[in-house]
């Protein structure tokens, strides 16, 4: 039974109740009631709704970080930013009809998987009124899964990696510079804040235009001979060190290191990026005691590296930060940008 014949199916039926859909590791959750979808969750951190907020500029960084880390008492996030007076109803209403109008577009391009309803009355007290009508949906989606289903045929999965196969990409910007730097599908999409259709989408376009190709080497630090010159990477860094983006900025470098292994030039100014995001993350970090704890566990996530896995390994809610970076066996700047990571990715608080 395809995907659209059961959207179809509750819009003609109108039952009121949550739609579990499950493929691999991926479940999405949508509520209905009245022939309308309430609300749309997924098991994904690149879906959730703070990401959403950030992305579109709603709220900033700093606020949502106040809101998770503050006792919740049973309070949604949107309540909880409503309540604080930092996102107004109709900014939080049109993001959650955003996160509903994406969650069903990409639903409806897969063709395997398992689903089941469960009949209720409302599964959960909703932030603000919110319902995307079922036929507007279907009559929009059908367009939009064919987008998803070929951007799909270029970009497999969001454990995909690529290759830039075109020098002249690195001035396309921050996506290719991205790409660069090694990261999976599903890291660029936790690092830029956005909905995972635009990344998706961006990514297949420089894919048919032979910018980038997919990367099938089983590491990705494996050096390229047809990859940018350390020396464009490094340019590219300092361009985007000059944007404010020192964390990007090092993996650029370090992309430039691994191309270049054994000069000493490359390497020196590899230390200048690490003592540049040292000095910004010790002063956004270690300027007071923090104590980090984890929020959600890192089996639940399947898009950790080795770093970020052992750094969670060692979190048990009671070391303070300091105390905890001398106890691993990473370097000072190492800790530090895994610890901003697994921050972003919604994994650990302070």
């Amino acid at each position: 039974m395809p995907v659209a014949d059961v959207l179809a199916w509750l819009e003609r039926r109108r039952p009121n109740g949550e739609l579990t859909v499950t493929r691999g590791a991926l479940t999405r959750r949508l509520e209905t009631i009245n022939g309308a979808v309430t609300r749309a969750s997924s098991s994904y951190p690149t879906e959730q709704l703070g990401r959403i907020l950030v992305g579109s500029g709603a709220v900033s960084e700093e606020d949502l970080a106040v809101a998770l880390t503050e006792p919740s008492k049973g309070m949604s996030l949107g309540k909880r930013l409503l309540g604080k007076g930092i996102l107004d109803e109709e900014a939080l209403r049109l993001a959650l009809e955003v996160k509903i109008g994406e969650s069903v577009y990409e639903l409806l391009s897969w063709d395997e998987g398992t689903f089941a309803f469960e009949p209720a009355q409302r599964t959960r007290e909703s932030e603000v009124e919110v319902g995307v009508s079922l036929t507007e949906l279907l009559d929009t989606g059908a367009a939009r899964a064919q987008e998803w289903r070929e951007a799909r045929e270029l970009v497999p999965d969001d454990d995909a990696r690529f290759l830039v196969a075109d020098p002249t990409a690195l001035s396309l910007g921050r996506m290719v510079e991205d790409v660069v730097r090694g990261l999976t599908v599903r890291e660029i999409i936790l690092e830029q804040k956005v909905l995972p259709w635009s990344v998706v989408q961006k990514l297949a376009e420089l894919g048919r235009a032979g910018k980038i190709k997919l990367d099938f080497r089983l590491s990705p630090l494996e050096p390229v001979e047809s990859g940018p010159s350390p020396e464009a990477l490094l340019s590219a860094a300092e361009a985007r060190s000059k944007r404010g983006d020192r964390v990007g900025a090092l993996g650029l470098a370090k992309a430039a290191q691994t191309a270049a292994l054994g000069d000493d030039g490359v390497t020196g100014r590899v230390r200048a990026f690490e003592r540049a995001v040292l000095s910004e993350l010790a002063r956004a970090y270690l300027t007071r005691w923090r104590v980090p704890r984890i929020v959600r566990k890192a089996e639940e996530v399947d898009c950790l590296n080795a770093d970020e896995k052992y750094l969670m390994g060692r979190i048990d809610g009671r070391w303070d930060l300091l105390s905890l970076m001398r106890g691993t066996t990473l370097r000072e700047v190492e800790a530090l940008v895994t610890l901003q990571k697994l921050a972003t990715k919604g994994l650990v608080s302070l």
